[in-house]
């Protein structure tokens, strides 16, 4: 999650852009830049199953339900941020409490992952899907490549989508292991939706700038596309 401060700067004599380090920080826009900073009076969480309502002992402020999913964003104190986490991953009635991470646009998003499993399991396959904070899925993968896991064994798996192109925004994830895919029956094991949450900037790894992208666009910018032009001479009769 981030949020925005407009800060008038003077300009950068012989320089254009935004620098190597405060890339991923400072979007520049008509003139002015837009610095981006983690939000520090917030983040998210999952409730265990069954559970509906936020643990008493988390020191929130106010919290809300992101729909059709266990997760709650949670606003706190932003000095006791850490506090609230920590606190929040200590509870049995909470799977995960996440403060989020910052993909720069167009750049790969990157996982990584440990399953551990009390059988031997063959021919399994990781899937996962991108959903918006309103539920909304919209992509999933099923990774090609298959494993195996001994009994009592613990794997680190490292899934990366290269190029998702996903418009800037706040996104969660889901996974599954399981063996199938969409080309056959799919039968899953073990599913986790909803961590972890993170956000596409506006600003790429090119210092490209997505910086007015409005949401009835969607969530998917396509930008390798070709436009071919064929000039006609017009049949309508001239004047004389």
């Amino acid at each position: 999650m981030t949020s925005g401060d407009r800060a008038k700067r003077p300009p950068r004599q012989g320089q254009g852009g935004v620098p190597e380090e405060s890339v991923g920080a400072i979007l520049q826009r008509g003139g002015e830049e837009l610095v981006l900073r983690k939000a520090r009076d917030r983040f998210t969480l999952c409730l265990a199953s069954g559970q509906t309502e936020l643990p008493p002992q988390i020191p929130a402020i106010c919290d809300q339900k992101i729909p059709r999913t266990q997760l709650v964003e949670v606003v706190v104190q932003p000095e006791r941020l850490e506090e609230a986490i920590a606190t929040a991953r200590s509870l049995d009635s909470v799977v995960f409490a996440s403060h989020g991470g910052n993909v720069r646009f167009g750049n790969a998003i990157q996982y990584q992952l440990k399953v551990f499993s009390e059988t031997a399991l063959e021919d399994l396959s990781i899937g996962s899907s991108v959903y918006t904070l309103a539920g909304t899925c919209i992509g999933t993968l099923f990774a090609p490549k298959k494993f195996a896991i001994a009994p009592h064994q613990e794997l680190t798996l490292s899934l990366s989508i290269e190029s998702p192109n996903l418009a800037p925004g706040s996104y969660y994830s889901a996974f599954s292991i399981g063996q199938g895919d969409y080309s056959n029956t799919r039968y899953d094991f073990d599913i986790v939706v909803g961590y972890p949450s993170f956000q596409i900037l506006s600003i790429s790894s090119q210092n490209s700038q997505i910086s007015n992208w409005h949401a009835n666009w969607g969530n998917i910018v396509f930008q390798n596309t070709t436009l071919t032009l064929d000039r006609h001479n017009s049949d309508l009769p001239t004047s004389s």
